[in-house]
């Protein structure tokens, strides 16, 4: 979508998304995301292996951060499973966007 410059859009106060987080998950197996998860995801990964999440079917635009809280990579794929998108090593962070225009998610960034 292009944008002309007209339209300022001004937040007066910090936002807060409803049950947008999930920061308590430990995992051992894959993790599936759907549309109900929230879309910041605290995952840890103590299982001495990678393991997979899988993001959700994707809406154009939608935004997912998987941030990793466990000592072993956490893998990124799509909801199928088969075409990894990042993966995430212990103490980042990474931010997914799914492009409609394109029937595919990228990895937009990564953090510390």
């Amino acid at each position: 979508m292009a944008y002309n410059g007209n339209q300022k859009f001004k937040i007066a106060r910090m936002p807060q998304w409803e049950d947008g987080c999930d920061i308590s998950l430990s995992i051992s197996g894959t993790k599936t995301m759907d549309d109900k998860s929230g879309w910041i995801q605290r995952i840890s990964n103590n299982s001495s292996s990678a393991q997979d999440v899988l993001l959700p079917e994707g809406k154009d635009g939608m935004c997912v951060i998987v941030s990793n809280a466990g000592a072993d990579n956490l893998i990124v794929k799509e909801p199928t499973g088969v075409t990894t998108i990042g993966t995430v090593a212990s103490g980042k962070g990474h931010m997914f966007v799914f492009s409609a225009e394109q029937n595919s998610w990228y990895n937009l960034f990564l953090g510390n």
